[in-house]
């Protein structure tokens, strides 16, 4: 098999920086300077990004193998160095410390497009160095894999679609929320719906396999499994009450799809999950979930798309009463030329990894927007709401945050842009009638060039 290989660095061109699509890595700061980033080089260089729901098959964002064809194998590299002021490098109420924070951002992807595979991958390092607290100096990195195996299965199973993903982060400031890159990527959010943890190295990671098998042509059958782990390591600061606490989660799913119209799907589907913790303060020791859903998608017009998700989740822990909550979700996607704009609330169980071990009965809220001024400058801006809760009596345990990033991005000369970025969260947690909240301000000067 012959492959065709290029290198895209016959000049500067603005694009979407790799940045965007996988690295968390950079904590909380890094997580709004990527949001904005990636979306303003995306309009920069007049490609519409990528909205949700938009992705491709299944959740995995994964590119559509070519049919024909010798294979061709793009590499993209970027980099971004940016200047950050920071009001709470810490990550907490009680131990407060402001700093200026250098990163330098080294980032590539590449792209195969094949007659019987497809696929994306990204990787790339984060190094950060403080001024007045150089022993938070630290190099992070991250990775995702993106493949799309439906080729390679529909030799032996015609009707059949499997598609494959992984996305790993290792960082000291884990993000509270995903932006909307990630989310449109495939990465999964349930170690990223709101909760601030305080400054630890930690390593988080979710593999998935998901597949669908046409039984009817207008009727499929689709499932996943998803594996998730979330660990700590070296701990800077003390949480204001409670502890880190170790999480893996699992969770399969499945369900029939059905294409009522050109315009209209109905999905019904049921998914089992289970969540164990190590050692934690209070709480259970695992917990099990089941949950039935009902999701009506719907594309009004070309450019707006929008679904609508209704069921129940029964959260059974190891020792103690069921806990039956109502569950489900709503996007909204628009995408005019250059301008985007989504929408995404979501309410699900998951499992705490923060102060005690337990299931959260948890509400997410975003919502994000772009929009060019002129040729060279464009304006961006997102918002976040999460509120978690405590499933299961015998733990009192709440988590509330709200925030939101504005961002200008100019283009200086083809491929290389300079980014202003303002970022404001808060942060509220009550654990058994203690209560603790703090204000964090991120204010950050970024250099992004790309290859391609």
């Amino acid at each position: 098999m012959n492959y065709k290989f290029a290198i895209r660095n016959s000049k500067f061109t603005i694009a979407s920086v790799a940045v965007i699509a996988v690295v968390i890595s950079a904590g909380s700061e890094g997580m709004a300077q990527d949001e904005y980033l990636g979306r303003g080089q995306a309009q920069s260089s007049g490609a519409a990004p990528t909205a949700e729901g938009e992705a491709g098959a299944g959740e995995l964002g994964t590119p559509t193998a070519d049919v024909t064809g010798a294979p061709v194998l793009s590499v993209l590299p970027s980099v971004t160095v940016s200047e950050t002021y920071d009001t709470n490098v810490l990550l907490v109420a009680g131990q407060q410390k402001d700093d200026y924070v250098t990163r330098i951002t080294p980032q590539v992807s590449a792209e195969l497009k094949g007659r019987l595979m497809s696929g994306s991958f990204q990787a790339g390092l984060t190094g950060a160095w403080y001024v007045r607290n150089p022993d938070l100096n630290y190099i992070g990195a991250n990775g995702g894999l993106n493949l799309n195996l439906d080729n390679v299965v529909n030799r032996v199973v015609p009707r059949l679609k499997i598609q494959l993903s992984d996305f790993v982060t290792y960082t000291p400031q884990p993000p509270a929320f995903l932006n909307p890159e990630a989310r449109a990527g495939g990465q999964s959010d349930i170690f990223a719906r709101g909760i601030q943890v305080a400054r630890a190295d930690s390593i988080q990671n979710t593999s998935a396999i998901s597949g669908s098998y046409t039984l009817l042509p207008r009727v499929s059958m689709n499932a996943r499994y998803a594996y998730s782990f979330m660990k700590f390591f070296n701990k800077f600061a003390t949480p204001d009450a409670g502890t880190f606490v170790d999480t893996t989660s699992q969770s399969a799913n499945i369900g029939v799809q059905t294409a009522v119209t050109r315009q209209d799907n109905f999905n019904v589907s049921y998914t089992y999950s289970l969540s164990s913790f190590g050692q934690g303060t209070g709480g259970v020791g695992s917990f099990t979930s089941h949950s039935g859903t009902l999701t009506w998608s719907h594309q009004f017009t070309r450019t707006l798309s929008g679904s609508l998700a209704g069921g129940a989740t029964a959260a059974v822990p190891d020792s103690g009463p069921t806990s039956l909550n109502y569950t489900g979700g709503a996007t909204l996607t628009w995408v005019q030329g250059k301008i985007p704009f989504s929408f995404n609330f979501s309410r699900a169980i998951t499992p705490s990894y923060y102060v005690a071990a337990t299931a959260l009965i948890s509400d997410t809220v975003s919502l994000s927007a772009g929009y060019p001024l002129t040729p060279r400058l464009s304006a961006s801006g997102s918002a976040n709401y999460g509120q978690s809760s405590s499933s299961f009596t015998g733990t009192s345990l709440d988590f509330y945050s709200v925030g939101g990033t504005i961002g200008l991005s100019y283009v200086l000369i083809p491929g290389i842009n300079a980014n202003l970025i303002y970022n404001y969260n808060h942060f509220k947690q009550d654990f058994e009638g203690a209560n603790s909240e703090f204000d964090r301000h991120v204010a950050t000067l970024a250099i992004s060039a790309v290859w391609r």
